[in-house]
């Protein structure tokens, strides 16, 4: 489970690299880090996996980055850097925002990929109400995040993190993730799609959904019953299922 940094990005790559495999690429969603991936999703079997820290978390170093498009292009320029010539990529939340992102502007360089818990313009109401001292936008924001399913272990996993990370990092993702609209407007995709969603996700926009899904024509779709944003930490092997099933089977 090699850790490494390069170019200011922390990752750790996961399986073999090979010529005749494309690496598998997880971006992790708002204030988080690779580390919000859980060690079963990390560790795909068939799969060669690289889990990022985005800048600005986990272990990478700090960088001026204002929007989903600009995180899409340094993502991009990162896994250049690397000499990897093509990849599928993994989002969640934010990442899938990232991912998304990434698929309209450098269509030729993912060979599949897979959002997670996303649609454009999220439901985030709580953050028009951050600068009113009797409100906690933070703690509404966490009560939303957890699903009823998840043990009180996991909730203490995911949310130590966030309680202890820089409240203004964290406001500015989702600020990012919020803002972020995607131009549908050009050719539909071809690139095959799988996009994974809980029924009972509090911030799904179901506005945005359609044509989001539709701009993809080799799309497959997955709702999870029951399950709520945090959907990879609720039912981590039937995600993985669905992810090996895409990405190797299809």
């Amino acid at each position: 489970m090699p850790f490494h940094s390069f170019r200011g990005y922390f990752y750790q790559e996961i399986g073999i690299s090979s010529d005749q495999q494309t690496p598998t690429v997880l971006v992790h969603g708002a204030g988080s880090s690779l580390l919000g991936w859980s060690t079963t999703l990390r560790h795909l079997p068939g799969m060669h996996t690289i889990a990022v820290d985005l800048p600005n978390h986990g272990n990478s170093a700090p960088k001026e980055i204002n929007s989903i498009e600009q995180s899409a292009e340094d993502l991009h320029s990162f896994l250049t850097s690397l000499d990897i010539p093509q990849v599928n990529l993994i989002g969640f939340s934010m990442g899938s925002a990232i991912v998304l992102q990434m698929l309209l502007q450098f269509p030729e360089y993912i060979q599949k990929a897979a959002l997670i818990s996303f649609t454009p313009q999220p439901v985030l109401d709580e953050l028009d109400r951050k600068d009113n001292p009797q409100f906690d936008w933070m703690q509404v924001f966490i009560n939303k995040l957890f699903n009823q399913n998840l043990s009180e272990s996991q909730r203490d996993k995911i949310g130590d993190p966030l309680f202890s990370m820089n409240r203004e990092v964290l406001y500015k993702d989702l600020m990012n993730a919020h803002r972020y609209y995607p131009d549908f407007s050009g050719e539909k995709s071809s690139t095959p799609v799988l996009f994974l969603s809980g029924s009972d996700d509090p911030f799904f926009n179901k506005n945005t959904e359609q044509s989001m899904q539709e701009h993809f024509i080799n799309r497959s779709i997955k709702v999870l019953p029951r399950a709520g944003h945090l959907l990879i930490w609720e039912y981590p092997d039937l995600v993985k299922k669905y992810l090996l099933d895409f990405f190797l089977k299809t």
